[in-house]
């Protein structure tokens, strides 16, 4: 069994859970999210970001016209602390990786837009004008892109140009496929063909611009996620990991409040790319947070997270055993 890569599911409770609040809207995913806020600000022109961000982050302030300054993400004795800069009209924060912070993220700037994309389930921090996110990250949607604020933001009834329709065959096809590897039956297509459809339905949603609506059913499984098994696997998931690697973690500790995305460690020596390519050999499939873009080329990053973080999956799909054998893996490579 592969570890990693896309979701294909998300567990639901029959009645609504209250995850989000009544007045969050859903769009088809989190740029889209982050595209209704920008464009709730037609008079902004300046926008202070976090240099360590995914570059779908970027693109909706150029797209949006906006200049924009990047402020520094550090490594500290505790975590990771953002210099923040307020000189900017928008002021951008997060959260990584769904560990509670020890910095305080808002401030009294007077227009904080928060991501909550990572720390959806551990702690929202008050006080921001504006939310937004993408569930994806955590489960099996489509897009899964939602938004609010203290007003109803923009919204448009554009199509998906099939999306929707693609990701649903993606993850069908993936379901399917790994069932067959279970049961030891012979694959109805192979591993390559889920594969493409996902990077199909990728790049549909790449090309796609404006402020779309979320697929229903991304709506219904946001307002009815059965999030505490994911919970308590994800803490149980990570707690292993961290325990393994304590002179790699870039998040020191599991705090009771955190909700871990995944776990990230710094690789050194140059060597992350190479463990990465390793591990895909072994099907292991890790993310990186995140590539460097030409969009953030000058972003400051004095502790070489773009270069040397990797991202350990510690998600609901896995058990001790699956973590036992990516914990095995790196293991063998990093004693070469």
């Amino acid at each position: 069994m592969e570890i990693g890569s896309e979701f294909w599911n998300a567990t639901v409770c029959p009645a609504p859970t209250g995850l989000f609040p009544a007045s969050a809207q859903w769009y088809l995913s989190g740029r889209m999210a982050l595209n209704a806020i920008l464009r709730d600000l037609p008079a902004a022109r300046t926008a202070a970001l976090p240099a360590w961000c995914c570059h779908t982050m970027v693109k909706p302030f150029l797209d949006a016209g906006l200049e924009i300054r990047f402020y520094p993400v550090r490594k500290t004795a505790d975590g990771l602390a953002l210099d923040i800069d307020e000189s900017c009209d928008i002021l951008l924060v997060m959260d990584y990786f769904g560990f509670v912070p020890l910095h305080p993220l808002i401030t009294n700037h007077p227009c904080v837009v928060c991501d909550i994309t990572h720390s959806l389930f551990s702690s929202i921090p008050p006080g921001a004008k504006y939310y937004f996110g993408s569930l994806r990250k955590w489960c099996g949607v489509f897009g899964g892109g939602y938004a609010w604020s203290d007003h109803p933001l923009p919204r448009e009834s554009s199509p998906d140009a099939g999306f929707a329709a693609c990701k649903a065959h993606a993850m069908a096809s993936k379901a399917q496929y790994l069932k067959e590897s279970v049961l030891g039956q012979p694959h109805s297509a192979p591993k390559n063909a889920y594969l493409e459809s996902f990077a199909r339905a990728e790049t549909i949603l790449d090309e796609l611009s404006g402020i779309p609506p979320a697929h229903p059913s991304d709506v219904f499984i946001a307002t009815h996620l059965d999030a505490d098994v994911m919970v308590l696997r994800r803490r149980s998931n990570a707690r292993i990991l961290l325990d393994a690697f304590p002179e790699l973690r870039l998040i020191p500790e599991l705090r009771p409040s955190d909700v871990p995305l995944c776990v990230p460690i710094l690789v050194p020596g140059g060597q992350r790319d190479a463990l990465r390519n390793c591990l895909i050999e072994r099907e292991i499939y890790l993310p990186i947070h995140w590539p460097r873009t030409p969009l953030h080329a000058d972003a400051p990053d004095p502790d070489g997270f773009y270069r040397d973080e990797l991202s350990l999956v510690c998600d609901q799909r896995y058990t001790e055993t699956d973590m036992d054998r990516l914990i095995g893996s790196i293991r063998d490579f990093l004693k070469g």
